[in-house]
Formats: structure tokens, sequence, C-alpha cells
């Protein structure tokens, strides 16, 4: 028997899987997964995945037709999907039903009520509790050499960003204690946030990156992050997964549904308390 597991979103959903995909792929049955690339890339590794599909590959879109690939066939026969891609209609039911599926799971990817997600997934895939999965770093790096501040102050969405006041303050308290250096990175959305800050913080001990791929920022935060903070966003997750000591700020959303796992991780609402 093959368990199936299906991941669209963004980086910090995905990275949410992790304890799902990790409980899954120590059971005797075979693990696909179904995800977006450069997912996949961050994690194989790390995880025992059998077989992995591009969800943005013409293969899997065939997957939403009345005529899915042949190639499909052997893979979902007998499976058992746990998919975050939404509850069945007409057609998928067919589909389910032409490659003879034997289960298909929807798991809840966007909750607005508590409990935390992962504690739901586990609860609608009825997998046991985990021991300690909120403590856990899922991609623990023994390699960690970082000893630089790491902000991240955009989120891809301005309503989940505190201030850029805040990252400032940030950074210029860190210089006064340290004499290592701030990194602050952006991704494609922070523009106007990067012109703000660029504007603001001049000192040589500042560094402003851009990383190319979420496989060279998982390099990168292995380099160099000590200590990271940022708001409720992709990078977040991904940096307590390696076992970084990180903060998140939440400003919109909740933090008892959305917290990053790891080892060393803290929260805090703008306004309410100030990261330590």
């Amino acid at each position: 028997m093959n368990n199936i597991v299906i991941r669209s979103g963004g980086l910090g959903d995905f990275i949410l899987t992790l304890p799902l995909l990790k409980e899954l792929s120590e059971q005797k049955s075979s693990l696909t997964l179904i995800t977006r690339k450069d997912y996949y890339d961050l994690i194989c590794q790390e995880f025992d995945i059998d077989t992995f599909i591009n969800i943005d590959s013409s293969i899997f879109s065939s997957f939403f037709t009345s005529s899915p690939k042949k190639s499909l066939y052997p893979i979902f026969e007998n499976s058992t999907i746990y998919s975050f891609i939404g509850p069945t209609d007409s057609e998928l039911n067919q589909t389910l039903n032409t490659l003879k599926v034997k289960r298909y799971i929807d798991l809840p990817s966007r909750p607005t009520a508590e409990p935390h997600i992962v504690e739901q997934i586990f609860t609608v895939a009825e997998i046991a509790s985990v021991h300690r999965w909120k403590e856990r770093s899922y991609l623990k790096s023994n390699n960690l050499k970082g000893k630089s501040l790491w902000l991240h102050p955009g989120s891809g969405h301005s309503s989940k960003n505190a201030p850029s006041a805040f990252f400032i303050e940030q950074a210029n308290d860190w210089l006064k204690k340290s004499q290592e250096s701030v990194i602050i990175s952006f991704g494609e959305a922070d523009q106007e946030l990067e012109t703000i800050l660029k504007n603001t913080l001049k000192r040589d001990r500042y560094h402003f990156i851009h990383p190319q791929d979420l496989c060279e920022l998982k390099q990168l935060l292995i380099l160099h992050a000590g200590k990271f903070i940022s708001n409720d966003t992709g990078p977040s997750h991904l940096s307590a997964s390696l076992g970084i000591p990180t903060t998140v700020i939440f400003k919109e959303t909740n933090p008892n549904i959305w917290e990053p796992l790891g080892e060393q991780v803290s929260s805090a609402a703008i306004g309410t308390k100030k990261p330590t």
C-alpha cells in the first residue's frame, strides 16, 4: 500500500506538514510526496520519500481530469491520500475511482480556530499524538555555524508585518551588544520595505540579501544565522525547523494555530512583548 501526501500552499504551510510526513515515512508503507519541487529539495536528504511528483507538472494536472495519465495508476492504486487541496467533488471522485484509490483524507489547510494546525492534522489523519512534536526541529542541522542576527521583515502579506521601526530597533540593539553583523533578507514582495530599511540602516555591519531559491536560503541560514527574528512567514518556519533560535512576531495570525515548530522557538505579539 502507498501513502500519498498532496501539499500545495506556502513554505510555512509545507514546513508544518513535516510532522505528518515524518510519521508516514516511518510506517511500512511506501510514501509518495506531491508538492513543489523546491519544497521537496529542502527535505529530500532528511526524509525517506519513495516517490516525488511535482505538483506543477502536467502529469499531476491530469489528476484533476476524467482521464488521468497512465503513469499515475500504479502509484495511486490501493493508496491512502492525505490531501491539503480540499474536499472532493464529483469529477475528483470519478478520478479517485478510476485510479482505484482506497481512501481520500481531506486535511485542514487554513484553519481559523485552535488548536495548532499540526494537532488538527494528526486528529483528522487518525495518527496518535506524537510526543513533543511542537518542540522538534524536523530539519535540524548539526552544522549550525551562524553568529549573526538575521532579520526577515517581510512576509508576502503587509498586514502580517511588524512595523519597519521594530526591525530597525532590533538591529540597532544587536549592534550595540554584539560584534557580529546583522543580516536582513527580503522576498519578491518586499521591495518597498527593502528601500525603507536600506535608506535607514547604513552601517558597515548590515548585509542585505536576496536568496535565489529555498535551498540557498537554507544553506545561508545554517552558515550565518545565530538568531532569527521575523514575522509569521515561511523563512521563520524554516529557521525554526533547522534548530536556529527563532522569534516570530504575530501581528494578525494566531500563534496557537500557526507557531513554528522547533527546539528554540518563541513568539511575541507586537505591542505586548519584546523579544529577548
